[in-house]
């Protein structure tokens, strides 16, 4: 179990020692008071030192009015054990999820849940939150909520990428097909080009999910995500055009992607992404991208500038886009491998 508490100079012995209370009479063992990282030999008694520790902790007076929440992450793996401390990617995993959770909240992994599920816990309940990548693990992780009828159960969406890029306010749009894909269906037929579609649309949704995006859209060869920050989503139409080049294309069809990325504000909203005309000026710009072009609107270049992790862009001047009164300046991002 991994608790995360607030640096408030009146705290941590208060916190800390919660932590300590429940984890005696769970039987835990702490290894990192400092983190409050507490290893436990059974998972039922981990869960129960959580919700101790929340339960003690929602009950106490904080001086001066404060307001003090507690994350926890439960997670359940095989560490090594070093010198008085576990080391290992199950650690690395339990310090993710408790970063993943809110103030107040249990976040407690599939592999613990695994074992839990049929444990008699009264007054818990386990709330599925789905998939979500963390931060520094390439493998998604489920998690789940653990709920304490006493106390609240409603918290705003995890600490995670995805979370982030869901957040409403300034976003930046994808918008990704493939020229030459009609061609392909012709020459493969229906079943071989539906398995090769597939593949493209596999390839990318981790691209956008690699890059801290969420994907909004996909159908055919149409693909539309959104990103919190502008160089996640020059970064992703980068490695999407990269690796279209690398799938296993019918010789005698020409096959690359047209994307266009422009920034505007969006809802947080998957289910209604744009805010004002942000989606729409992105499918304009859609129309006049060049295969195997990834196309910036002028908005997301002033986002990009300055920014040492974005490809490099180069500007096109200004360009006649449909349905838009007057020309309007735009980029696209520079392809290495295109370079002489």
């Amino acid at each position: 179990m991994l608790v995360k508490r607030p640096s408030l100079r009146s705290a941590p012995t208060t916190v800390g020692s919660c932590a300590k209370r429940s984890k005696r009479t769970a039987d835990g063992r702490s290894i990192r008071l400092a983190t409050a990282f507490i290893a436990f030999d059974s998972a039922r008694r981990a869960v129960a030192a959580a919700v101790d520790a929340q339960v003690a902790l929602a009950s106490f007076t904080w001086p001066a009015d404060a307001v003090v929440r507690v994350r926890i992450g439960l997670h359940t793996a095989e560490p090594h054990l070093g010198e008085d401390v576990y080391v290992g990617v199950g650690v690395h995993r339990a310090a993710r999820i408790c970063d993943a959770a809110r103030g107040g909240q249990i976040l407690v992994s599939n592999a613990t849940v695994g074992i839990i599920e049929d444990a008699d816990l009264p007054g818990v309940e386990l709330l599925d939150l789905g998939e979500h990548r963390l931060k520094g693990l390439t493998r998604e992780q489920r998690l789940f909520q653990l709920s304490v009828l006493a106390l609240p159960s409603k918290f705003d969406p995890t600490r995670t990428p995805e979370a982030a890029a869901q957040t409403p306010g300034a976003g930046t749009f994808v918008h990704s097909d493939l020229s030459g894909w009609r061609h392909v269906i012709y020459v493969l037929g229906d079943e071989a080009s539906a398995a090769l579609i597939a593949d493209y649309q596999g390839m990318v949704t981790a691209a956008v999910k690699a890059n801290n995006g969420v994907v909004l859209e996909r159908s055919g060869d149409h693909v539309l995500a959104v990103f919190r920050d502008a160089s996640n989503a020059a970064m992703a139409a980068a490695a999407v055009r990269e690796a279209v080049r690398d799938l296993p294309w019918p010789p005698s069809c020409d096959v690359a992607p047209s994307i266009a990325l422009h920034s505007g504000r969006w809802s947080g909203d998957p289910r209604r992404p744009a805010a004002g005309t942000a989606l729409s000026r992105l499918l304009r710009f859609a129309k006049v991208v060049e295969p195997g072009q990834v196309l910036v609107s002028q908005a997301t270049a002033a986002l990009l500038e300055g920014d040492r992790r974005a490809p490099a862009l180069r500007s096109l001047g200004e360009r006649d886009i449909p349905d838009l009164d007057e020309p309007t300046r735009v980029y696209e991002l520079l392809d290495p491998s295109a370079e002489p």
